[in-house]
């Protein structure tokens, strides 16, 4: 995805940003990276 936020000149802050998996089964979430970061897992929607 990196490469089409760059497409599309998007500026992601990964200090800022923080992902949420949806699914009803109870598992561990992948490790997701943004730019080589790790972006933390939140179980909780705003």
């Amino acid at each position: 995805m990196k490469n089409r936020y760059n497409k599309w000149r998007f500026k992601l802050n990964h200090n800022k940003s923080i992902h949420t998996i949806f699914t009803l089964r109870p598992a561990s979430s992948p490790e997701l990276t943004l730019y080589g970061a790790p972006i933390p897992s939140s179980p909780i929607v705003k």
